[in-house]
């Protein structure tokens, strides 16, 4: 008798604390996922991003336009995270009410957001509310927006996706445009330098100088060539004269007055090619030189500005970001949240394992109580 009267005091204590610690806690989930949890609508956009690129030949005639889009997964990345920033959340609060709408007092407590909720308590709810996957197979973004009204739930996918594309083109416009300023700007700079070196040019030239000394040292060489040619055929011919006339023979006379004619134009251009006064050709091609090849290196900088203008101008044509939906924001029918057996199952599992976590644990104090 006295065994049958523990075992059922055992039992009753069981019964008991079953009912307390798993009954309970489980009844009171049936009565909230029954009765009140609000129900949450969940709408599913599906999108990706994509980049146009040219073709891999040569940037010349139309092949350079041709388009190869291929999925960019850091672009997409970047559209998640911004999809579930807080520029994102401040957009559809004030476009759309969000707050307005999560505040609501008719949803149940456990699911509306605090009306004293802080931006980082908005931020984590949103975050609760909006997900956003990515699927590196196929390169798409998978959005999925709950809410308290089907209609809400669409409204907040599709200002996310519109927001999103807008921010894709503008990460693109922005990106062309910085692109553009760069090349232009050293186009601007070349051109500035160009300018720079013909004035200098010019002003060299306008202080009475050669217009081109280089050209006028050719020039000069080339009659010093002839005359030097025309010297040395009238000291042959005077040479000739002497061994058979006297030196005092007009002929002999005329002769020599002709070569010291063509020695002293000889010299005379030689002196118009090289003179310590500062005069002379080599001078002025001392002072034109490093002014020359200035105006040649800024010449080739410039044009190959330009042609980096051109490759860019085609560069900016063939690159370009754009948002492709592809599935568009569905207008949910019926609730997804809350899953009410699911909830019920995972509150009766739970205290089902917190009852024996707590009898064990008394259990062992009592027999530690006994020693």
């Amino acid at each position: 008798t006295s065994a049958k009267e523990i075992r059922r005091a055992r039992a009753k204590r069981l019964v008991r604390s079953f009912v307390i610690w798993v009954g309970l806690p489980t009844l009171l989930s049936v009565f909230y996922y029954g009765c009140m949890a609000t129900p949450q609508y969940e709408s599913v956009a599906v999108f990706t991003v994509q980049s146009n690129k040219g073709s891999a030949g040569s940037l010349d005639g139309l092949s350079a336009l041709l388009p190869g889009v291929s999925s960019s997964p850091r672009d997409a990345m970047l559209v998640r995270e911004f999809a579930l920033s807080r520029t994102m959340l401040k957009h559809l609060d004030a476009a759309h009410g969000y707050a307005d709408h999560y505040r609501d007092p008719s949803a149940d407590y456990f699911t509306r957001l605090d009306s004293d909720a802080s931006n980082e308590g908005m931020f984590d709810y949103y975050q609760k509310r909006v997900s956003v996957s990515y699927r590196p197979s196929s390169g798409t973004l998978s959005l999925h927006v709950s809410a308290f009204s089907p209609e809400m739930a669409q409204t907040l996918t599709s200002a996310i996706v519109k927001a999103s594309e807008t921010m894709v083109n503008d990460m693109n416009n922005r990106a062309r445009k910085d692109r553009m300023d760069f090349v232009e700007e050293h186009v601007k700079m070349a051109e500035v330098r160009l300018a720079s070196a013909r004035k200098a040019v010019l002003d060299l030239q306008s202080e009475g100088h050669d217009l081109n000394p280089v050209d006028s040292a050719s020039a000069v060489i080339g009659v010093r060539t002839e005359l030097e040619s025309q010297l040395a055929r009238a000291k042959a011919e005077l040479s000739a004269l002497q061994s058979v006339m006297t030196a005092a023979a007009p002929q002999v006379k005329a002769q020599r007055q002709k070569v010291r004619s063509l020695q002293g134009q000889v010299n005379a251009q030689n002196k118009r090619l090289v003179d310590d006064k500062g005069d002379s050709i080599n001078a002025s091609i001392a002072q034109f030189e490093p002014l020359f090849f200035e105006k040649e290196v800024a010449e080739r900088a410039f044009e190959t500005a330009l042609r980096s203008l051109e490759m860019a101008r085609t560069e900016v044509l063939r690159e370009q970001r754009y948002l492709i939906t592809i599935s568009e924001p569905s207008l949910p029918e019926t609730a997804t949240r809350p899953r009410r057996f699911w909830g019920i199952a995972t509150v009766f599992s739970l205290a089902l394992v917190l009852m024996g976590v707590f009898g064990m644990l008394g259990a062992a104090v009592k027999e530690h109580a006994k020693f």
